[in-house]
């Protein structure tokens, strides 16, 4: 029918009019059906308002229903009205605590979409733009992958920018952070990776609480019959909930981890083994998008894993182990608390006074040669950047095998060197010291270093060097270190010319009574760690490195540099500071204020807050 042809109507000209002929109705045309919206992956580019938009992984389009028919909210609708002059830092969507792209005013619409043409990386961003572009990435998940299973190998595509989501805007919001951590934790286990507990545990932060990581990793190793790890039983009793750590063990985490570890491999060996457990564990992710939401959420198989988080047997056990540590830990804490309040720096004969059981004892000849020997590695350990607290443990035996040593001693040996692994003495201090003794008390450590150095099946090139580094310190012939070295393993031995006073002279055999020299060599020995007043020889003032302090290994240094920059800092500042570099804001004050006092007669800061910088150490420091 001609829609235009007059003498065709719907209805007659007038009532009594009736006409035998065919009689057309005009049926309106069909709306023109509204096209499906299109994924565009990662880095694909699109024009929209005039804003081109580079990073992709968005749904553009005219429809995109979600479960109940409504468009989802990740729907970008290039039809929709936008005002691209509003600003992303601010919140369009004030009638709704959900945004929704295609219910938003054009304000919001503008915002989101030049949030997104500038990377949507800009930290000042409202949290209701990372919303909306994270109900997209549910959608890609939860209905375009069960749909078809070859999506699934873009999710660590999309793993990587929720890592990336998280770390600008994680601290915007906990509601976001804890959505994200959830789907994250999805993704992970969508495809549960087989024997976890033989990998490498990835840092969880305490406040996390029972990561499903760990429950997996954990529930793994009870399914096949192996024992848990001690590094994944580390981790574990770091992140349950149901496990108690006590002060000491958070203020002391280092310290804490060498004598748990240490604790646990005594108890368990290779591990606890621990029985299956009738819950099974399971995950269910709850969507944020109300396109997916519903009442049941969506469930993962994990595998027919036990269910750790509901076990009260081995939490038990492993709160033994943590217990079992507390009084080497307190004593850690008390002698380092008293070091910090009381003593002078390296006064370790009235701190080890400090410790439980040390009877009538008298401490002032005891500090033999085995003992500043273990000092001295540390010391130099820490200023060549290799130290570890993890290599306390590889202490222990040998002071455990000083027979000559009471189990007091050894117990306020092994606490001094801990606290000399958070607070070292600093080296332009030791080296100070070290020229006051006279040389055969100097040839004695050299010879116990080399004795332990011999207890391993080789000496690797670097440890040789390291070797060489101490006899340096110590004034020793490194002639004759070499020598040793080659007597050590057999090679031929070069006759060497040696001075009178050189009494080095490895004898493998009387290794244990290397520790039990002469009460005048022990009491020598004591001294480098005992303050007195009579002054130390002259020695030639290194050559400072620009804003830097002798004595203090590169993070510390590197803080100094930081400190010197201003003439204060709030305590706030600071421990932020010191945190981005990974060290304790009080201790690394400390040891800072002492090598100032080492180098200048004089502490670089003052007063707890603010913290201010002295103005004559960073004259001199930055001339």
């Amino acid at each position: 029918m001609n829609a235009n042809d007059d003498s065709k109507h719907l209805f007659s000209d007038s009532p009594g009019e009736t006409s035998d002929a065919p009689v057309d109705y005009l049926i309106p045309p069909p709306p023109s059906q509204a096209s499906m919206a299109q994924w565009y992956p990662r880095n694909a580019s699109i024009d929209i308002a005039g804003l081109s938009i580079a990073a992709g992984m968005l749904y553009v389009g005219e429809r995109l229903p979600g479960k109940d028919g409504t468009p989802d909210p990740c729907l970008i609708d290039p039809r929709k009205p936008v005002e691209l002059k509003a600003d992303y830092t601010q919140d369009h969507h004030v009638h709704t605590d959900w945004p929704n792209y295609s219910d938003a005013s054009p304000r919001a619409r503008g915002a989101y979409l030049r949030w997104l043409a500038d990377g949507r990386s800009s930290p000042e961003a409202h949290i209701s733009n990372i919303w909306l572009f994270f109900y997209g990435l549910e959608r890609r998940v939860f209905i375009d992958a069960v749909a078809d299973r070859s999506i699934s190998a873009e999710f660590s595509q999309i793993s990587k920018e929720l890592h990336r989501l998280l770390k600008h805007y994680g601290a915007s919001s906990a509601d976001f952070t804890r959505q994200c951590k959830a789907l994250l934790n999805f993704l992970t286990f969508y495809s549960v990776p087989a024997r976890l507990y033989e990998q490498t545990i990835p840092e969880f932060p305490l406040e996390a609480g029972f990561a499903m990581y760990l429950r997996v990793a954990i529930g793994q190793a009870i399914a096949d019959k192996r024992p848990i790890p001690a590094e994944l039983a580390w981790a574990w009793i770091r992140c349950d909930p149901d496990v108690k750590l006590g002060t000491a063990a958070l203020r002391h985490p280092d310290v804490f981890r060498t004598l748990f570890l240490a604790q646990y491999r005594r108890a368990f060996g290779d591990g606890l083994s621990i029985a299956e457990g009738r819950r099974r564990l399971g995950y269910t992710y709850f969507p944020a998008s109300h396109a997916l939401r519903d009442e049941i959420g969506i469930s993962l198989d994990l595998g027919d894993i036990t269910d750790v988080s509901v076990l009260s047997e081995p939490v038990m056990a492993l709160q033994k182990m943590i217990d079992a540590c507390a009084p080497e830990l307190d004593a850690h804490q008390r002698l380092q608390q008293d070091m910090l309040s009381s003593a002078p720096a390296g006064n370790t004969l009235a701190l080890h006074a400090s410790l439980p059981d040390a009877g009538d004892e008298t401490l002032a000849p005891s500090c033999d040669t085995a003992s500043f020997s273990i000092e001295l590695l540390i010391v130099l350990a820490q200023a060549e950047g290799v130290w570890r607290d993890d290599k306390l443990a590889l202490l222990d035996p040998h002071i455990a095998a000083w027979r000559h040593l009471a189990p007091a001693r050894q117990q306020r040996l092994k606490a001094r060197i801990r606290v000399l692994s958070c607070e070292p003495v600093p080296m332009a201090s030791l080296q100070r010291k070290i020229a006051a003794l006279d040389q055969a008390v100097r040839d004695g450590v050299a010879n116990n270093l080399l004795a332990m150095a011999q207890a391993g099946a080789s000496l690797m090139p670097d440890e040789v060097t390291i070797l060489g580094r101490l006899f340096a310190l110590l004034g020793c012939d490194a002639a004759l270190l070499d020598q040793q070295v080659h007597a050590m393993f057999g090679a031929p031995v070069i006759a060497l010319e040696q001075p009178a006073s050189s009494g080095i002279k490895l004898d493998l055999a009387r290794i244990a009574e290397l520790q039990q020299d002469s009460a005048r060599v022990a009491t020598l020995l004591g001294d480098i760690f005992t303050d007195d007043h009579a002054p130390a020889p002259a020695m030639a003032t290194p050559a400072l490195e620009e804003g830097a302090l002798p004595g203090l290994d590169a993070a510390h240094s590197h803080f100094v540099r930081k400190l010197l920059a201003r003439a204060a800092w709030s305590r706030g500042e600071l421990l932020a500071m010191a945190g981005q570099l990974d060290i304790m804001l009080d201790g690394a004050l400390e040891r800072i204020n002492e090598a100032s006092l080492d180098a200048f007669d004089m502490p670089c800061t003052e007063g707890d807050d603010p913290i201010e910088i002295n103005p004559e150490i960073h004259e001199r420091i930055s001339a």
